[in-house]
């Protein structure tokens, strides 16, 4: 049954989900963030020692559309990982961007909207999520596994980590920029809303696999970088061109 809900949302129509999760923040070398990028990316001149790369997984619910300020609820529900690199520049677009690297999937719609439409680079996987640990499989090969305290109850606050919460709406604030067919860079924005989000901060020892790299890059995250969320509303804006 579609729901409508009378709540704002970012731009004229977009997507939209309730996600349950986590969020999490680990510093990298800029020389291996910048292997990341494709041209014409490039990093921000001040990355000089650490370049903060943000992993977020879990599970989303109720999804749908957004369209002329009311939600939609489609009643979609799927799990989905993604590594988005904050402070990136593109020559056609001044300031800042946040750069989806890749995301993972288990449900076919939002692979194929979430390309084909934003350019997220997602793939579809296989990811199970068993207490502690959150494991996600691609093509037969584990892509990324978290493990830590992802499970639990929570705050009856709804901000537990106000700090935190302020420092990843800040991250997000910035445009998405897409990828779209190996050439095709297309402009958006993530709405991250936390206001009846239950929330708490936790410590988690993460892997992640990047494409066609050999090397696996591991982090150990303490609780002033990873979150642990319940309930923030997800939305996203109509894309645009970069220029």
């Amino acid at each position: 049954m579609v729901r409508a809900t009378a709540r704002r949302s970012a731009g004229t129509w977009g997507g939209v989900a309730s996600f349950n999760g986590a969020v999490v923040t680990a510093p990298a070398p800029p020389d291996f963030v910048r292997t990341l990028l494709p041209p014409p990316l490039m990093l921000d001149a001040n990355s000089a020692r650490a370049h903060d790369l943000v992993f977020f997984f879990g599970e989303l619910e109720h999804g749908g559309a957004h369209i002329g300020g009311v939600d939609w609820s489609l009643g979609a529900r799927y799990r989905e990982m993604g590594v988005l690199v904050p402070c990136v520049r593109h020559p056609d677009h001044a300031g800042h961007l946040l750069f989806p690297y890749e995301m993972a999937a288990d449900d076919a719609t939002a692979i194929t909207l979430g390309n084909a439409v934003y350019g997220l680079r997602k793939r579809n996987a296989r990811i199970g999520w068993d207490g502690p640990s959150y494991e996600v499989h691609v093509e037969g090969r584990r892509k990324f596994q978290c493990t830590g305290s992802i499970h639990g109850e929570f705050s009856k606050r709804r901000v537990s980590d106000a700090r935190l919460v302020a420092s990843l709406l800040r991250i997000v604030a910035h445009p998405v920029l897409g990828l779209r067919n190996h050439e095709d860079y297309v402009r958006s924005h993530f709405e991250w809303d936390f206001t009846r989000a239950a929330t708490r901060p936790l410590s988690v020892a993460l892997e992640w696999a990047p494409i066609a790299r050999d090397v696996p890059f591991v982090s150990t995250v303490n609780m002033d970088r990873a979150l642990l969320v319940r309930g923030m509303r997800w939305r996203t804006s109509p894309p645009a061109p970069t220029s």
